[in-house]
């Protein structure tokens, strides 16, 4: 995002979606396409430097083109999706927010909802620093060019809070991003002493005091910045830890918390497994069960044909090897009861089938011990080649 971010050739970045300090909903910044030597990677890098050190305390505007549109359908009827577009020596920047209508100075309802072309000027201040906008809107939907200029007394209290490497492109970051000086002091209160692109990627994801302060309620405390930062990506909040300690499952360390959200494992689900007899279930235990698909639904029936007990490592065999609560009926229905998870793995492993017993049936033998039946299927021995041979399956009509 600012003078720190590595791009190549044809490549592009997406950082985020964040919903800042006193800013309604997110953005999104986007850095476009643009021509970049990796032979020349570490010079440009010291040179990026160099410069953010030299750049003039005095703020000169920078300029863009914007576009926006109302979405009353996703933010409602009071805000506005507002673009901004602009070049830089490193490239074309998009960055887009969605801002309230009172926030933007000038700019009326009325005149976005215009039925023909409306010319307008309006303005957004931040702390960082104000923008204005200067062209068109006709229903709905508008745009024109844009003037941002940073606050120097702004930059001045981020150098008194030990910020003074601003780049013009970062100054303009933390205005889009509205980083306030009281989101600074609060994170570094509580201990995180961020550099200014883990500041931008805590003000991108809405890792904000309040919300670090949450997680240390609940027992996490001193979590690592990007650990926060993959929290709030992965919809770990003080709520989903809350609800896994009220299920029986504390002091989860925080990368699982992280997978247990990426594979959709809740607290209700994990009360719904225990309610149906598994016990002893650890994180590692709850992300296997989730990524095959081992559901209390699937659990549930299980019970309902006589599978209790069942470990959640024998559940997790069962579903990689496909052994659906269809195939237990079906053995169930041809006599075959009581066969035990080791020998239904077996009997899916080595391509036992319903349709393989009835064939056996159809040629006089029948009741086949299981035993028998994954014999027959590792010698790759078919009823028809049973028949032909005029040979009966030894043990014929032994218990399984």
């Amino acid at each position: 995002m600012g003078s720190n971010m590595t791009m190549t050739a044809r490549k592009t970045h997406r950082v985020g979606v964040f919903a800042a300090p006193g800013l309604f909903a997110a953005a999104v910044l986007l850095a476009v396409p643009l021509s970049f030597s990796p032979a020349s990677a570490a010079g440009n890098a010291t040179a990026a430097h160099d410069a953010a050190a030299t750049v003039s305390s005095k703020s000169r505007a920078i300029r863009g083109s914007w576009s926006a549109e109302l979405r009353d359908e996703r933010f409602g009827p009071d805000a506005l999706w507002l673009q901004f577009s602009r070049r830089t020596e490193k490239g074309r920047w998009q960055n887009s927010s969605v801002v309230p209508l009172s926030e933007l100075s000038g700019l009326s309802r009325s005149a976005v909802n215009a039925g023909s072309s409306s010319n307008v000027s309006f303005s957004l201040t931040r702390e960082a620093g104000s923008f204005r906008f200067d062209g068109s809107f006709a229903n709905g939907e508008g745009g024109g060019t844009f003037e941002f200029t940073a606050s120097d007394s702004y930059l001045s209290a981020m150098r008194a809070l030990g910020y003074d490497r601003i780049s013009e492109d970062e100054r303009y970051s933390l205005a889009v991003l509205d980083v306030r000086t009281a989101f600074v002091r609060g994170i570094r209160d509580l201990g995180y002493d961020l550099s200014l692109d883990k500041l931008f990627a805590f003000a991108i994801h809405d890792v904000t005091p309040e919300y670090i302060q949450s997680l240390a309620d609940v027992g996490y405390d001193d979590v690592p910045a990007d650990q926060l930062v993959a929290f709030r990506i992965h919809d770990v909040d003080a709520q989903f830890v809350s609800g896994f300690v009220e299920a029986g499952l504390s002091d989860i360390e925080p990368d699982k918390l992280v997978a247990l959200s990426i594979h959709d494992v809740s607290p209700e689900i994990v009360r719904e497994l225990k309610a149906y007899g598994l016990r002893d279930l650890s994180a590692d235990h709850l992300v296997s069960l989730s990524i095959h698909d081992v559901t209390p639904r699937y659990v549930s029936r299980l019970r309902e044909i006589g599978y209790e007990g069942v470990s959640s490592d024998q559940l997790v065999s069962m579903q990689i090897h496909d052994v659906s609560t269809d195939f237990i009926e079906g053995l169930q229905e041809r006599g075959y009861r009581d066969i035990s998870v080791d020998k239904l793995v077996a009997m899916k492993i080595h391509d036992v089938s319903l349709r393989m017993i009835d064939e056996l049936n159809e040629a006089g033998f029948k009741s086949v011990p299981v035993e028998k039946l994954i014999d027959l299927k590792i010698h790759g021995l078919s009823p028809s080649d049973i028949r032909r041979m005029g040979a009966a399956a030894s043990g014929t009509g032994e218990r399984r």
